[in-house]
């Protein structure tokens, strides 16, 4: 496993990691130390991974230049957006 990012809700007890495969990683400190929840949801490589305030969605952007906004809830890539 090679986690390259993370990002806490702001409760603590929910962390989402990153890795250099291009999956994202749900770690719930209340139920098991192994994450709950593991998807592989991009090819690339993810660098950045962030939270927002709201705690419903993440947003994360790999090494091509894509960025990537994720509903938190329905587990699926809402909108993708180039670089140029």
């Amino acid at each position: 496993m090679w986690d390259t990012d993370c990002a806490f809700l702001p409760n603590k007890k929910v962390i989402y990691t990153s890795t250099a495969y291009g999956e994202i990683r749900m770690y719930d400190r209340n139920k098991q130390p192994r994450p709950v929840e593991d998807k592989k949801l991009f090819k690339s490589k993810i660098n950045k991974l962030l939270t927002t305030n709201c705690e419903n969605y993440l947003i994360m952007g790999d090494t091509i230049g894509n960025i990537f906004f994720l509903d938190r809830r329905k587990s699926n890539q809402n909108k993708n957006f180039k670089l140029i």
